[in-house]
This record gives C-alpha cells, structure tokens and sequence, in this order.
C-alpha cells in the first residue's frame, strides 16, 4: 500500500487531531467511486510513529441505497 502525499496531510492533520484527545491511535479511511461499485478502505495508524497497524478494504455494489448515500454524503 502506497501512501499518497494527500494521505500524508490527512495522517498529519489526523495527528494533531489525536494528540490534543490523548488518542494512541488513529483510524483514516476513504470511499471511491468506482463505477458500479464503492471501493472503502480504512488503516489504523499509530499516532506517535505515524505507524501503519492494520488495513482492511472492502468493495460494495452500488445500488440505488448505497448511491443515495453518497449523494447524502456529498452534501
């Protein structure tokens, strides 16, 4: 897994966020719009460290639930 330099302002503004809560870890995730399906993706950083503890992704078909919910997202 490649870190992107928009994941990398995303972990440091995660950081921050993390530290003034005391957090040892942090979760950061993302949603794609792939067409007929929603790729969602999520790591568990180590905030100290910037650490990557744990990645899991998932794919969803895209129905017409799942698309009102981007759409409410979108808002």
């Amino acid at each position: 897994l490649a870190l992107r330099s928009s994941d990398l302002r995303r972990l440091g503004e995660a950081r921050q966020v993390a530290s003034q809560f005391h957090a040892d870890v942090v979760l950061l995730n993302g949603l794609a719009d792939a067409g007929a399906q929603v790729a969602v993706d999520t790591r568990v950083l180590d905030v100290a460290t910037g650490a990557m503890l744990g990645f899991a992704s998932a794919g969803v078909t895209k129905d017409a639930k799942v698309q009102r919910m981007l759409e409410t997202g979108h808002q």
